[in-house]
């Protein structure tokens, strides 16, 4: 297959609803009032900026929105998209809703940038009104992947909006994009879902079983980190957050119960699981000294990750990414490996 654009939100799971073809919508309530309320105001905006970490429902709450003010001409709280529509929507052949993404190759997967051409030919569509009329809907998943020759294209679109036209622009990182892009829009932050909305929910997201509360807390709200986040990788990280919780004495046998816990029987698979559990650990840990947000680390963070202390642990958080990648290309002992990881992270916090 040669290169194309796949209407598919940044970072699907095959585990995980199509934001396209389900209308499964909870959580952000107050958010999405916002938008009822300035469509019955008169205060609509041509444009919305929708923030926020990845997998917490960016994508499905365009879509929604996108639908309804394409079915319907309007937008109230109480919609429900029909069944038939849904199935029209996950085969991407409604003509009044174009969706732009990354362009996805079936060799190399999809590309790191959304091409200019993406947004000329989004222009050159917007110029010629649908046979079917009404109101039409743009969805851009991720923004931040547009380049800065596309990103320049579509601030001319929003600078002059066709009529009855409508943009939902999704980005996970908005720090990264033009000021004048956001400047053009209305902007939604969306937050993570609570523990509880993730498990009243979860059926309807997900055939999986449901975790336990520990993943789900894990998760911090991101319905797609919940989805890789299983029980038992919830128990291990626990696991090392005890042994960081004993500093300065960390028992170095509780290293080798750690990566002996790890230890999966298979070499490249025990080391990719212990990059995840370090790197989810070390991410945390800065998160949790860099924001006011109350996380289980918040009480570590104060012994463990002072100010100063940040470069040092975003370096072995790198250093340890790239020692336990060679482990597994060079297939040395698994459980060595992730003994010496713990040593280095000892030593970084002695130092």
């Amino acid at each position: 297959m040669s290169d194309v654009e796949i209407p598919q939100a940044e970072g699907t799971l095959e585990n995980a609803l199509d934001p396209r073809a389900h209308d499964n919508l909870f959580g952000h309530e107050t958010e999405r009032e916002r938008i009822v309320h300035a469509f019955a105001g008169n205060r609509f905006p041509q444009a919305w900026l929708i923030t926020g970490q990845m997998g917490i429902g960016k994508a499905t709450l365009a879509w929604h929105f996108a639908r309804q003010i394409v079915d319907n001409g309007s937008i109230t709280s109480n919609f429900r998209a029909r069944p038939e529509s849904l199935e029209r929507y996950s085969q991407h052949n409604h003509p009044q809703i174009y969706s732009i993404t990354r362009p996805h190759d079936d060799k190399k997967g999809f590309k790191a940038q959304i091409p200019i051409e993406s947004v000329r030919n989004l222009s050159e569509k917007m110029q010629f009104a649908t046979t079917e009329g009404g109101w039409r809907a743009v969805i851009i998943d991720p923004m931040e992947a547009i380049n800065t020759a596309g990103a320049n294209a579509l601030l001319k679109l929003l600078e002059e909006p066709p009529a009855r036209v409508v943009f939902f622009l999704i980005s996970h990182a908005p720090n990264l994009l033009l000021p004048t892009i956001k400047s053009r829009c209305q902007i939604i932050r969306l937050q993570g879902l609570s523990v509880a909305s993730m498990r009243e929910n979860w059926n309807r997201i997900s055939k999986d079983p449901l975790p336990d509360d520990a993943a789900l807390a894990l998760a911090d709200g991101s319905i797609r980190a919940a989805l890789t986040t299983t029980n038992e990788l919830a128990e291990q990280y626990e696991l090392a957050l005890k042994i960081l919780a004993q500093f300065p004495r960390m028992p170095h046998a509780q290293f080798h119960a750690f990566a002996s816990q790890m230890n999966t029987g298979n070499r490249s698979e025990t080391l990719m699981r212990a990059k995840d559990i370090f790197g989810l650990m070390i991410g945390r840990i800065i998160r949790a000294a860099t924001t006011t947000d109350i996380t289980r680390e918040t009480e570590l963070v104060q012994k463990i990750a002072q100010p100063t202390m940040l470069g040092k642990w975003a370096e072995i958080g790198f250093i340890t990414a790239r020692e336990l990648d060679d482990a597994a290309r060079l297939n040395l002992d698994a459980e060595i490996a992730i003994f010496h990881r713990w040593c280095a992270i000892e030593e970084m916090l002695k130092s």
